[in-house]
């Protein structure tokens, strides 16, 4: 679970991540993501780009609605899923 917020320890976003072998790749996967105020938080996914690596990760998922391919400009969108390769 990833969890960013103010100085005044109010919560601007929550994510719950797993991790995913498939067959022929391990991947991080966004279970969850709520939050608001995105430009304040959407900088953190470095951190957790960088978690996933140390897990072996390839690649990161997101499964949400399709607004999110127009924040997430560095992903790709297959069917209805965001991706992002760590590689």
């Amino acid at each position: 679970m990833w969890v960013a917020g103010n100085e005044d320890g109010s919560v601007k976003v929550c994510a719950i991540t797993e991790v995913i072998d498939y067959p022929s790749m391990r991947v991080a996967n966004f279970f969850l993501v709520a939050g608001e105020e995105r430009e304040g938080w959407l900088h953190h996914l470095e951190s957790v780009e960088e978690w996933a690596r140390e897990k072996g990760c390839v690649k990161l998922e997101l499964r949400g609605r399709k607004g999110w391919e127009k924040v997430l400009k560095d992903w790709n969108m297959s069917q209805i899923i965001l991706e992002k390769d760590l590689l």
